[in-house]
């Protein structure tokens, strides 16, 4: 859980300094995380005007990750399944936002 929760984290401080639009904020923390290798989702999100924080104090960005979990020994595998971990980690704009795709939502599943 530590692992898709610091993942969330990184991938929304990337989001609000700006790093790009959301599917390549998506696909760069899939590259920076160590996530699971069951193809973890990344999911990038904005709400508001993150072109005019100052404008819109609402402004926010936000990283879900969805990432599959297998037990260390897989002997209850079969009976309760795969588990799954979720993350989710919002940040608010606070300077413009340009390359993000001004409220379009990016994913990536991780290789």
């Amino acid at each position: 859980l530590t692992e898709t929760r610091n993942a969330a984290r990184e991938g929304a401080r990337l989001a609000v300094v700006d790093y790009g639009t959301a599917s390549e904020v998506a696909f760069e923390t899939c590259s920076r995380a160590v996530l699971s290798s069951d193809g973890a989702v990344v999911r990038v999100r904005s709400f508001g005007d993150v072109s005019d924080p100052i404008a819109d104090p609402d402004a926010r960005v936000t990283v879900d990750i969805t990432n599959g979990y297998d037990s260390l020994t897989g002997f209850l595998d079969p009976i309760f399944g795969t588990a799954t971990l979720d993350a989710s980690v919002t940040m608010r704009a606070e300077r413009p936002l340009t390359t993000l795709g001004l409220n379009a939502d990016g994913s990536e599943t991780c290789p």
